[in-house]
């Protein structure tokens, strides 16, 4: 009994993990400037069932890629010109529920 459980317990903890993607940030860095663009990308095996998502640090604003902020194609978000109020945590969500590690994902500072 107590070999199953434990069995039980590490599939659910592995099959959890291998379902999270990762937001990964175009450039490569944490910290951007107005007027440039940036994608943010959930890597995944089912990437297509993922939407980007962000908080912004001006308002505490969460929202979709799509509700006026990006233009969501499959997994990936483009931003054209970002300012400033796009300053904030990106992170991925499934159609499904799931989400990336928030602590993982990108913080972008934008000045």
């Amino acid at each position: 009994m107590k070999t199953t459980l434990l069995f039980l317990l590490t599939f659910v903890t592995w099959t959890s993990a291998d379902n999270r993607a990762v937001a990964s940030l175009t450039p490569d860095r944490s910290q951007s400037f107005e007027y440039k663009d940036i994608t943010v990308k959930c890597e995944h095996k089912d990437s297509d069932d993922w939407t980007v998502w962000r908080i912004t640090t001006k308002d505490l604003q969460m929202s979709q890629c799509w509700q006026g902020w990006g233009t969501q194609a499959s997994s990936t978000c483009d931003m054209k010109t970002v300012k400033q109020p796009t300053s904030g945590v990106y992170w991925c969500q499934s159609k499904h529920g799931q989400s990336s590690n928030v602590s993982t994902s990108p913080s972008l500072l934008v000045q």
